[in-house]
């Protein structure tokens, strides 16, 4: 048995020996134990066993070991395995990667960033389905991705999830506008390789709420503005749905991560700003393909950012949609005064935006070029190649910026982008200035302008409500509706078929979706109601056998509804626009109030009336109701108090005599005390909180109002109401003829039909923006995103040395403040010291210790010396009281008998007074 095992070892010897690089030998002796770190060299002979004695710099030498740095969290391992490495294999550290993306590992990722990993080569549509299979199951994400696929019966998440079933995730988390890429067909390959990985690693961090990983590839994709605002709906989408399941940490953590990105989103726009403010502008409005072929504003609306939309860049670039092609340079009192009074436009020419000349324009034109130079303009043909562009930009185009973001020359100002002038004298000229517009075009341009279409239809409405209350003052008292009524219903139908327009236009594809994406607006949904409501009078009205009080009260509270509706037009003001929101806020919180009175009012209401008419088989079911319901309401308010008040009532005279007044008047006490006291005190409370938190983000919620103003009329129809009907027809036509005239394929996918050169339904009507153009607003926009958060990052150090000063000023201030109260001590000290010694010249040393002495003065310096004295001064006396009052003599005679300068200067040449040596020793009174 012995030599087996001898054997045995002697095999296990020979197979260690063959693999020495899996050997690690530790001497103990030369290093010592303390100095020996035991887990640092067990993690060196692990990832020694890996190498597997590889040469360094091949590709197995740190592929499993990064792995296995990875998994033990060792990000000091990794920089060390990296430390010579300038750029990255991907295949050797996929599966490194993989592992701290999953395991949330943000600084080795960051780490893998910074020594140049190409996310092109990593990531491909297989890599990223695998990652979405490698969520948690405690996320939202995974019950999102549940519901989805249970919807289709395909099976676990885990397995079965794709990357389609993200995009109608995403798709509900977003807005209408927005087009997921993971919905289309372009990623059915496997190895397709996304444009821009790192932005879809963002979103695959974001919909699992790891908001510092996606900060990482944040930095890293394109357009920050538009990945920022994607982020905030995201998660306050999240918040919401986290918030309904009852999750409120993760409601809590997504509402703060969508109020950070929002907060982003405003510090580049703020540092473009700053830059250059027309490039801003294409930045705001431009579309941007890489995150839903959306727009900045769309993202911000539907998130309600309302510091991004109140930032100065977006109101200042309202500020030019709201004045359309009308110059700013304009007086108010003349644009005024050709809206109330159009035949003005003829003696006051308002000046338009094309016709402004920007000093930086003039200077880049040729020398020798004047404002007689020939600009034969050509429009440019869209192609379905280029990005189509927001319905805003011709605003800004004709503003002189060009579709790549810099001011252009004379010639592009109007969109247009080929100039032709004159290189020949031999040729034709035509004298035809480029800065001179036809009256008819200035008469279009102004009643273009959305300001002017605002106006008018304050105007009809106006016009409107006064034919409307006049004509139901007159009672209907004819059998047939007047012409003034059917003058009011063709108005009416004027008014219904906006809103079919309106949600006709509404940036989704479904009906369902337009109309749920339409009702989203408060407004809106009192529009539904007002229309409802005139409808029901004017079927009854109509009908010839139908009441005529029935009609009159329909039609009467028709008339209420439209007349809330016209609060809509003090959007338009700073000081009234707020109020309105507060008034919004307070139906909600009146509603809440009404839901708790109701239970207060219809216990008091049903007791009341069973206690003071129990059993009343007179009472009809009206009356009943009434005084379960109406009594006690109007009671609040300190009428219909008689009924409990009744108590000399005889039943036998009055039917309706209530029984027991007591009781019901001891029960009204209570209720009142409850209704008024309580109730509406907690009423008054929940509207001033209300008041307040308007009150201190007035701006903002002004400018946020002011923005969805601007962006109705900026799409509404020129004419007003009734005549508004008139551009309803004609742009039902132009639909009409688009689709069963023109109707091709390429009109209805591409931004512009090169058949028909008709905008498409669902398209803009402004110049493309070009891909060179896109790209380098886009670079610039990533320029100043880095720019932003270099700043930041330099505040924040300027922050931290400002503290540290701060801390070291007061460390200073606190040392001196010691050393000179420890000055002080120090005189106190010498100063007992000196009184010390004048007791010993004086009274003499001391005999002996008294341990009665010591407890009465153990808390006075230099207390035993002083002990002694009031011992000496007592003499034998056993009484502890005593023996501490001999002391104080003691130390009053010694006070009285030097004065206070010699204590203080310590001179000791003034003699006492003799003492009495016959005085008794029981002279002080006990």
């Amino acid at each position: 048995m012995e030599s087996m095992e001898d054997n045995r070892l002697l095999e296990w010897c020979r197979e260690i020996a063959e693999r020495k690089d899996l050997v690690t030998v530790l001497s103990i002796k030369s290093q010592g134990v303390k100095s020996i770190n035991i887990e640092e060299n067990i993690l060196n002979a692990l990832l020694k066993s890996k190498s597997g004695g590889a040469k360094s710099g091949s590709g197995s030498h740190y592929g499993e070991q990064l792995h296995l740095a990875a998994i033990l969290n060792r990000i000091d391992l990794a920089e060390q395995l990296l430390k010579d490495e300038t750029s990255l294999n991907t295949a050797t550290i996929r599966q490194s990667l993989r592992f701290a993306l999953v395991n949330d590992q943000v600084k080795l990722v960051r780490l893998f960033l910074n020594k140049g990993l190409n996310l092109h080569e990593y990531l491909n549509t297989r890599e990223l389905t695998s990652l979405y299979k490698l969520i948690n199951k405690d996320t939202l994400l995974y019950e999102l991705l549940e519901e989805e696929l249970g919807k289709r019966e395909r099976g676990p998440v885990l397995v079965a999830v794709a990357l389609r079933d993200v995009g109608y995730v995403i798709k509900k988390l977003t807005p209408w506008s927005y087009q997921p890429l993971y919905c289309s067909d372009t990623i059915a390959d496997h190895y397709y390789k996304f444009p821009n990985p790192a932005r879809e690693l963002f979103i695959w961090a974001v919909l699992q709420g790891r908001l510092e990983m996606a900060n990482v590839f944040w930095r890293e994709s394109k357009a920050p503005i538009g990945g920022a605002l994607l982020a905030s709906k995201l998660l306050k989408e999240m918040a919401k749905k986290e918030h309904d399941i009852h999750e409120s940490r993760r409601s809590v953590k997504y509402s703060e991560g969508g109020e950070l990105y929002q907060e982003l989103a405003v510090g580049v726009l703020d540092e473009c700003y700053l830059s250059d403010r027309k490039r801003t502008s294409l930045i705001i409005v431009r579309t941007l393909t890489s995150w839903g072929s959306t727009n900045c504003l769309d993202l911000a609306n539907s998130a309600g950012n309302l510091k991004f939309i109140a930032h100065p860049a977006v109101q200042n670039m309202l500020k030019e949609f709201w004045m359309g092609k009308l110059s700013l340079s304009n007086p108010n009192w003349k644009v005024w005064l050709c809206m109330v009074f159009p035949p003005a436009l003829l003696p006051f020419r308002l000046k338009l935006k094309e016709e402004e000349t920007d000093p930086l324009v003039v200077k880049s034109l040729p020398r020798g070029t004047s404002k007689g130079t020939i600009l034969i303009r050509k429009p440019v043909r869209r192609t379905s190649t280029s990005a189509r562009s927001p319905r805003w930009l011709p605003s800004l185009l004709a503003r002189g910026i060009s579709r790549d973001g810099s001011v252009e020359d004379t010639a592009q100002t109007s969109g247009f982008t080929r100039r032709r002038a004159i290189k020949s004298s031999k040729k034709k000229k035509v004298e035809e200035d480029p800065y001179k517009v036809t009256m008819m075009r200035r008469v279009q341009a102004f009643f273009l302008v959305p300001m002017v279409i605002f106006l008018y239809n304050v105007i009809s409405t106006f016009a409107f409500l006064a034919l409307y209350s006049y004509v139901l003052l007159q009672g209907l008292n004819t059998h047939y509706p007047t012409p003034l009524e059917y003058v009011i219903f063709v108005w009416f139908i004027s008014l219904c078929t906006e809103i079919i327009r309106q949600i006709w236009r509404e940036d989704a594809k479904s009906l369902r979706q337009r109309l749920s994406l339409w009702l989203s607006n408060f407004w809106n949904i009192v529009d539904v109601v007002k229309s409802v409501v005139f409808i029901t009078g004017c079927v009854l009205r109509l009908i010839p056998g139908a009441r005529k009080d029935a009609t009159i009260i329909t039609l009467a509270i028709a008339l209420i509804i439209f007349y809330m509706r016209l609060l809509h037009i003090f959007s338009a003001n700073k000081h009234l626009g707020p109020k309105l929101i507060m008034i919004q806020k307070m139906f909600a919180d009146l509603a809440v109030f009404v839901s708790i009175l109701l239970v207060f009012l219809v216990a008091y209401g049903v007791a009341s009336e069973a206690v003071l008419h129990p059993g009343s088989n007179n009472a009809t079911h009206q009356k009943t109701l009434q005084r379960v319901f109406y009594r006690p309401y109007i009671q609040m308010f300190g009428e219909g108090l008689e009924a409990e008040d009744n108590f000399e009532c005889n039943r036998d005279i009055d039917e309706d005599c209530p029984e027991n007044p007591v009781f019901a008047a001891i029960l009204l006490v209570i209720y009142l005390f409850l209704s008024n006291v309580l109730l509406l005190n907690l009423l008054i409370a929940m509207f001033n909180y209300t008041f307040t938190t308007v009150q201190e983000n007035t701006d903002v919620y002004w400018k946020y109002q002011r923005y969805k103003l601007i962006r109705e009329y900026y799409k509404r129809p020129p004419l007003p109401p009734p005549f508004i009907i008139m551009s309803h027809l004609y742009l039902l036509t132009k639909e009409l003829w688009k689709k069963l005239v023109l109707a091709c394929k390429e009109c209805q996918k591409s931004a512009y039909c090169t058949c028909c050169r008709k905008r498409n339904v669902y398209n803009h009507d402004s110049p493309p923006l070009t891909q060179a153009s896109l790209h380098e607003i886009t670079t610039w926009e990533s320029v100043k995103g880095e720019d932003y958060l270099a700043n930041q990052q330099e505040r924040e150090q300027r922050d931290t040395h400002k503290r540290m000063k701060n801390t070291d000023r007061r460390i200073i201030e606190l040392t001196e403040s010691v050393a000179k109260l420890a000055g002080d001590v120090n005189l106190i000290h010498e100063k007992l010291e000196s009184l010390q010694t004048l007791l010993i010249q004086k009274l003499g040393p001391p005999k002996e210790l008294d341990m009665c002495a010591d407890d009465a003065f153990h808390d006075i310096p230099d207390a035993p010396t002083l002990a002694l004295y009031a011992k000496a001064a007592n003499g034998e006396r056993k009484s502890p009281r005593l023996k501490f009052q001999k002391a104080v003599e003691s130390l009053s005679m010694a006070k009285e008998t030097v004065p206070a300068s010699n204590l203080v200067n310590g001179d000791t040449t003034h003699e006492p007074e003799p003492k009495d040596e016959t005085e008794p020793k029981d002279t002080i009174d006990s």
